[in-house]
């Protein structure tokens, strides 16, 4: 069965749905976890088919001692054609390590439920298409990606922050929100983050009941799309 790299930045999130709905469609799973100091690798084992990277509370113009080598890794799966998914911070990471840029969201963050409306080139897109125009799911961040890698194909865009999503290449995606989320997910991140959801004139209770909604509202919208995103590992590695 393909077998994919997925790189974890925060213990206790781990894969999110990932750990079950990407083997149940026929990918199997290695952690590598960059937040317990376990070392990244520059190049991709022949033995992986695919590379996912997850979100965390890091930031691309932080030092860690991590952060080189994931740029590396990334970059080098992009130019070859591997199929990579970047969530949240992983698609941060996307963009930087391809050209594009990063940096505080100057709209403030999104936090709880957004809605994401995807383009016309969405339509035509191996992961995306098929699905509505207009989606709610799960948002948690302070970056945003600022400018686009170079040849990236825009596929999502919200109000305050506009690249949403987009791919480079065939088989390589960034999203910015957090299809992966499961409902106890979001209840932790609402506790942790109460202070910073009441500075940002924020109700906590109607953050966390939004974006609990949205992340139950996963199975339906979102496992679709990483079944087909494991369909196309499959097909890459048969080749």
């Amino acid at each position: 069965m393909p077998r994919a790299l997925a790189i974890s930045h925060i213990t206790p999130d781990g894969l999110g749905t990932l750990d079950e709905w990407l083997p149940a469609a026929g990918l199997d799973l290695d952690v590598v976890r960059a937040e317990a100091g376990e070392r990244i690798p520059t190049a991709l084992p022949p033995r992986y088919h695919a590379l996912i990277v997850m979100g965390g509370g890091q930031n691309v113009d932080e030092q860690h001692d991590w952060l080189p080598r994931e740029l590396e890794l990334v970059e080098r799966c992009v130019s070859q054609g591997v199929p990579t998914l970047g969530i949240c911070l992983g698609a941060q990471v996307m963009a930087l390590a391809c050209g594009g840029s990063v940096g505080k969201g100057a709209a403030g963050p999104e936090l709880g439920a957004g809605r994401v409306y995807l383009r016309r080139s969405a339509a035509a897109d191996p992961l995306f298409a098929g699905m509505p125009m207009i989606v709610d799911t799960v948002q948690w961040h302070w970056y945003g990606i600022d400018h686009l890698p170079p040849g990236a194909v825009w596929l999502a865009g919200s109000p305050a922050y506009p690249y949403q999503a987009f791919r480079l290449g065939d088989r390589a995606w960034g999203v910015q929100f957090h299809p992966e989320t499961p409902p106890h997910q979001v209840d932790r991140w609402t506790d942790e983050d109460a202070n910073a959801i009441r500075a940002q004139h924020l109700v906590v209770g109607e953050v966390r009941k939004a974006g609990i909604a949205a992340a139950r509202a996963g199975e339906v919208t979102w496992r679709p799309f990483f079944e087909r995103f494991a369909a196309l590992v499959a097909q890459t590695a048969q080749r």
